[in-house]
Parts: C-alpha cells; structure tokens; sequence
C-alpha cells in the first residue's frame, strides 16, 4: 500500500505498516501502528496471516498475528495448518 495512501487515511502519527494483498476482490490484510510504537523486531507473512513482533522501549517483545480465513474447503485445511506453523515458528 502506498505511503500516501496511509498518511490521507490515518494521518502521519501512523508512519509503519505491513500488508498483505488482496487476491481478486476478496481478503487482504494491513495492519498500522504509531510510530510511538516503534519499527517491527521481525515480521513473517504468509498466504492468509501475517505477524509483526514488537518490542517498544525493550520491554517483552510479543507478536501480533492478523488472519484472513479462506471460503474454500480445501483452503482451510491449509490455513489451520499455516496458523500451526506460525505458532511453532516453522
């Protein structure tokens, strides 16, 4: 997603994002946070997750994990087994 396209919708407190594409007309993902925040530790995107690890003024670093669920029934069964691997960092 372009810059400009962030900053008109939410403004320049919100200067670090991530984002997952849309395939077609369905899902997609994109997460905004401050810049008090700070920058991502780490971040993994897979086909229907992505996750960004921070860690603000070095206290505990956690993750967050956003999903979009597949419709198909034989999507699924990839999903649950992505949202498996990112638990277990494979």
């Amino acid at each position: 997603m372009p810059i400009g396209a962030i900053l008109s919708m939410l403004g320049s407190d919100f200067t670090n994002w991530i984002d997952l594409p849309a395939i077609g007309a369905s899902g997609g993902i994109v997460v905004v946070w401050r810049h008090g925040l700070g920058p991502a530790n780490a971040t993994r995107i897979d086909n229907y997750s992505l996750s960004i690890q921070f860690s603000p003024n070095n206290i505990q670093p956690w993750w967050l994990t956003c999903v979009y669920g597949p419709q198909g029934d034989d999507n699924k069964l990839l999903f649950m087994q992505e949202l498996r691997c990112v638990r277990s960092a494979c």
